[in-house]
């Protein structure tokens, strides 16, 4: 699923929390139904962080006390997200070797077989 906006990232946390999210909830509503400070047991993965619509999530998420962990490919992220959000956030930087192109045939067929796959559009998409 892709979860790029504040409102579809706040719905899947939600629903990884065990609730129901009836259609048509506010943003702000689902923000009101989070836990309050759910501090150290809980850790939120965010990938290709780069391509979020709204930043103001990550300044939400901290202030929840979540731990995050950020995933891009872009080095310069950073740079878009604004003096108030970077100073919540204790960035440590990782760099990752890029893959081999043994290793991304061995990824794309573990997917193949693993998940439902459609093509249309001119795009993969799992169902």
């Amino acid at each position: 699923m892709e979860c790029r906006s504040e409102h579809r990232i706040l719905e899947e946390i939600l629903t990884k929390f065990g609730q129901v999210i009836p259609d048509n909830k506010s943003t702000h509503s689902l923000m009101k139904r989070f836990p309050k400070k759910v501090g150290s047991d809980w850790v939120t993965c965010l990938d290709e962080i780069d391509q979020l619509k709204d930043k103001k999530i990550l300044q939400f998420l901290c202030s929840q006390q979540s731990k995050l962990i950020l995933i891009t490919n872009n080095s310069y992220f950073t740079d878009g997200i604004g003096e108030r959000i970077q100073s919540r956030l204790f960035l440590a930087e990782v760099e990752f070797p890029g893959y081999r192109k043994s290793e991304l045939v061995d990824i794309l067929k573990d997917r193949i077989t693993s998940e439902h796959w459609v093509y249309t559009s001119n795009h993969w998409h799992s169902v």
